[in-house]
């Protein structure tokens, strides 16, 4: 389903955890064993730097990024890294930092770093996959990918809706197909915005 709020939550997702030291330590405490002061760094893709600045103008920076008086936060607080007019990452008072990436960028160009945690908004390239999971062997990360699909691949096809006789890529994901009826109600029963009209 489109318009349902896929890219929100992860956003939300994102900026909760870079603003929740107490996480990470419960998500990762072989990191903290080998250095008591890490710091997570996350990298978040998008299609294209085009999508990059849009998305965070009218989301990230707009509806989900702390601001007021807990803008300069000492864990809440970040400020946006651009280089060269482009938007490259967000750094929190916090310690931890999101890095902006792009599946337009070649897989080689992808093979750089290590991470603890990659996001992707949109269906990733599957070509992209496997470069990417292994920036994750070092931290035990975690991969998170919303997406409608809607560039025919296979692969993913398979990981969500494979037929009964067919092998099913990813099978212990956790993984949800949302529908717009879905999000009719809010857990507490209330109702949302959406209705069958």
């Amino acid at each position: 389903a489109n318009q349902i709020g896929k890219s929100s939550i992860q956003i939300r997702k994102y900026v909760d955890f870079c603003t929740r030291p107490d996480l990470w330590r419960k998500l990762f405490p072989a990191k903290f064993e080998v250095d008591p002061n890490a710091k997570p760094f996350l990298w978040y893709l998008y299609p294209n730097q085009d999508t990059v600045m849009q998305e965070f103008d009218e989301k990230w920076e707009k509806e989900f990024m702390p601001r007021g008086e807990f803008k300069d936060h000492p864990i809440y607080g970040w400020r946006k890294v651009i280089k060269n007019k482009v938007l490259k990452a967000i750094q929190f008072n916090s310690g931890a930092a999101i890095y902006f990436k792009t599946y337009s960028q070649d897989a080689a160009d992808l093979q750089a770093g290590t991470c603890w945690i990659i996001g992707c908004d949109e269906e990733l390239p599957v070509n992209h996959y496997s470069e990417l999971v292994a920036r994750l062997f070092a931290s035990d990360g975690f991969f998170s990918m919303v997406f409608t699909a809607t560039l025919g691949q296979d692969f993913w096809r398979r990981a969500i809706e494979p037929t009964k006789n067919e092998k099913e890529e990813l099978a212990g994901a956790w993984k949800r197909q949302i529908s717009v009826y879905d999000c009719m109600h809010y857990e507490d029963g209330t109702n949302s915005h959406w209705t069958e009209e």
